[in-house]
């Protein structure tokens, strides 16, 4: 698990936040700010107590929209830091949620904030894995905020995101997914730019990338997890898993 807090003042600069994806999830608690959120294709604009998880191999990124006060957490923890039971309940969930101020979620943050001094390291260490836990309990029984209107892609892009995510072995080429939806292949390449900030082939290749170490750290060989992957080549997926990951595909064997 890491668990990281983290206030920027108005005199600091804005910085540009890395769009990324991983194999974690995260889940974000954001207090103050103007600020957006992209989760894929969709952008959520924040409010103090809102709460976002993401599930793992889920394009994201924050977007500061000016230079206002920015204070969030953010948590990001593997599947295997949570117990079987509670997984298989999170695996259907993922968006924005309102968490109620004074409540036990935002009580435990709160906390993490005024006891820093107090705990001692080990002490704030297992707090901290405690409220992870109560977190995820509590979200299961938490309605995704419906009263707001988040920024949305054009559906068909909203389509073939869904596709990649779920067929990351096939053939994902800009050709074929133009042929599967019934729109150019110009139209693809130019919506990927366009709502993603990124190339069809950057965000294909990542997301192959993060199932293939998968595959990997649950014992897939990493040819046998290249070809899963639907690589043509292991000189291409090696090449690409280093670029993705900065880590060579035998580090992630079991």
């Amino acid at each position: 698990m890491n668990f990281v807090y983290k206030k920027r003042k108005p005199s600091e600069e804005v910085e540009q936040f890395h769009r990324h994806m991983h194999n974690e999830y995260e889940i974000l608690y954001f207090l103050q700010g103007d600020t957006e959120y992209f989760i894929e294709s969709t952008a959520y604009r924040l409010q103090r107590g809102d709460l976002l998880l993401v599930k793992p191999r889920t394009y994201h990124h924050v977007n500061r929209l000016s230079n206002a006060v920015y204070e969030r957490f953010v948590i990001t923890f593997s599947e295997e830091e949570i117990s079987g039971g509670l997984f298989t309940s999170l695996k259907d969930k993922q968006g924005i949620y309102a968490v109620p101020q004074g409540g036990i979620i935002d009580r435990f943050f709160q906390t993490v904030i005024e006891e820093k001094q107090r705990f001692s390291p080990e002490e704030m260490e297992a707090f901290k894995r405690a409220g992870l836990t109560q977190i995820l309990v509590q979200l299961l029984h938490m309605p995704a905020k419906t009263h707001i209107l988040p920024k949305r892609a054009h559906p068909t892009l909203e389509a073939i995101l869904k596709y990649v995510n779920e067929h990351p072995e096939a053939d994902l080429s800009a050709e074929k997914l133009a042929a599967k939806y019934f729109v150019s292949v110009s139209w693809v390449v130019h919506a990927f730019r366009k709502n993603l900030g990124i190339s069809l082939m950057q965000y294909v290749n990542q997301k192959k990338v993060l199932y293939a170490q998968k595959l990997i750290q649950q014992g897939v060989s990493p040819t046998e997890a290249a070809l899963q992957c639907g690589f043509d080549t292991y000189t291409t997926f090696y090449r690409q898993y280093k670029k993705t990951l900065n880590r060579l595909p035998k580090t992630d064997k079991r």
